[in-house]
């Protein structure tokens, strides 16, 4: 739900600022409804989080997935070689193709219109969106430098296009299609938490089988996964995974009850930050009650349209149809599985527009839309037509 917008353009902001116009909106939306502050990693709106925190205690501030899984692609393809040459020579050839509008032409010729993307200096994703698209027009590159329309112009005469007609007769090919394959998984999970609904039951998971998919798709070979293996932790760590997330995939039921699910030192941290936060005094007895009672998997909860919900429903209307006899958590389980891992949707349907801030503060509505569990997970990491690549980032 998106509330209000201000222009901030001619402010400083500072975390004084910043935390007192959320207040502003905190206090007109009843501070009883607000859950979950998604901000960015800039120490302004990090001080402004932290002030709001010692306000609204039974409120918790978490960071932007979207934008730390953005900025994880971007040390992967920074600090990993093979992923960075295979990229950068993807970049050459792009950025020699379109460099001349008449050569641009000529190889639009050859491409039947399809074009190259260029890379977006904010999106980092956006580099392996422009290695699949010069991937996709493999023997129609090859064709056109081999050409004597290629020959034919003074620009294809230069050291730049001597080097353009090595990388497209070389075997980048191959080299990028790998970079791809191995990047996938990650994207994919860019492409859930970037989605507008409730993905925060979802995040723990996506991030565990993107990380094994990983390797799996590097053959095993420590050379190849190793270095984005500890990328990828330190910002799963540090950046993406949150305590909420973890608790919320131990209270997503499908994947509760699914044959990947192991319980984790992060999902009872995750329990314990609930615990601790966000309830009232007279709540947490009965909340770890009701804890431990889920967790025995017990017939009453797990009975027959409750199991066949698991494969149908979105965790939060699994909860709201059948938490009944663990009410306090039920309550608990809605409101945490209710909320979005990112505000980079929402900016999306603002447009982006200049010179304006914009942070998102969630609330506990009332959210019907549905996440096919399993089979969506299934889709993302299973997948071999890398044509997702597009859809997932624009």
């Amino acid at each position: 739900m998106f509330i209000k917008s201000l222009d901030v353009s001619r402010e400083r902001k500072t975390g004084i600022y910043l935390k007192e116009i959320i207040v502003s909106v905190i206090e007109s939306i009843g501070q009883e409804h607000v859950i979950q502050f998604i901000t960015n990693n800039g120490s302004n709106f990090t001080s402004a989080g932290d002030m709001l925190i010692g306000l609204y205690p039974q409120m918790y501030k978490m960071r932007c997935a979207s934008h730390e899984i953005q900025l994880l692609l971007k040390d992967i393809y920074e600090e990993v070689n093979w992923v960075k040459v295979a990229t950068d020579e993807a970049r050459i050839i792009v950025m020699f193709m379109t460099q001349y509008t008449v050569l641009h032409a000529a190889m639009k010729e050859f491409t039947k219109d399809r074009q190259l993307r260029q890379p977006c200096a904010t999106r980092f994703a956006s580099n392996f969106l422009m290695l699949q698209s010069v991937l996709d027009v493999e023997n129609e590159l090859r064709l056109f430098v081999a050409s004597s329309k290629w020959r034919g112009f003074d620009y294809c005469k230069t050291e730049s296009a001597k080097r353009v007609t090595e990388i497209v007769q070389s075997d980048f090919w191959a080299r990028g299609r790998e970079v791809i394959k191995t990047i996938e998984p990650l994207v994919q999970v860019l492409r859930l938490v970037d989605s507008d609904g409730s993905t925060a039951g979802y995040l723990y998971e996506a991030m565990t089988r993107a990380k094994v998919a990983i390797k799996e798709r590097c053959n095993s070979e420590a050379s190849k996964y190793g270095r984005i293996w500890e990328l990828f932790e330190n910002h799963r760590v540090n950046n993406i995974i949150h305590p909420i997330h973890a608790a919320t995939a131990f209270l997503n039921p499908a994947y509760f009850c699914s044959q990947n699910f192991r319980e984790d030192r992060e999902m009872k941290d995750g329990i314990n930050f609930i615990h601790k936060n966000l309830l009232l005094i007279e709540e947490k007895h009965p909340f770890m009650r009701e804890v431990q009672l889920y967790r025995s998997r017990p017939a009453i909860l797990f009975i027959a349209t409750a199991k066949t919900m698991l494969q149908t429903s979105h965790a939060r209307i699994w909860w709201d149809y059948n938490g009944d006899d663990l009410p306090v958590l039920k309550k608990c389980a809605i409101r945490i599985l209710s909320q979005p891992c990112s505000a980079s949707s929402y900016l999306e349907k603002l447009g982006e527009l200049p010179d304006f801030e914009y942070e998102e503060i969630h609330m506990d509505e009332d959210d019907n839309s549905t996440l096919t569990v399993e089979g969506y997970m299934d889709d993302l990491m299973d997948n071999d037509d890398i044509a997702w690549l597009d859809d997932a980032l624009f």
